[in-house]
């Protein structure tokens, strides 16, 4: 078992967007604050991702698709589907990664 606090955990950036990882065997959990205006380009990866937006709204751009995620909504991922995000207001978020991404974690550890 592991328990914590999120707000005890180390950030990351990833640009404007404040990332909080918390890392499982086989999952991952990422806490992330997205400043209003900001954008994480077109992208993909092999993880599959599900995004809940806990307050705030994000635009999506995923399968030539445009989706306005608002507060309480969730959106999943298959592995290396490109999407966009842009914060049409400030935004937190859950993110759930499987497998974990790597790269977050090797971005703590070196800021550790």
């Amino acid at each position: 078992m592991n328990y914590k606090n999120f707000n005890d955990l180390s950030s990351i950036p990833l640009g404007e967007v404040k990332l909080t990882p918390f890392v499982g065997k086989d999952l991952m959990m990422v806490k992330a604050f997205v400043p209003k205006g900001s954008v994480v380009p077109m992208h993909h990866h092999i993880h599959e991702q599900m995004t809940y937006v806990l307050s705030g709204r994000l635009l999506i751009k995923t399968a030539g698709k445009e989706i306005t995620l608002k507060t309480g909504e969730v959106i999943s991922f298959l592995s290396d589907v490109p999407h966009e995000v842009i914060a049409l207001e400030d935004t937190d978020v859950i993110d759930v990664f499987n497998p974990i991404r790597e790269d977050f974690v090797a971005q703590l550890k070196s800021k550790n």
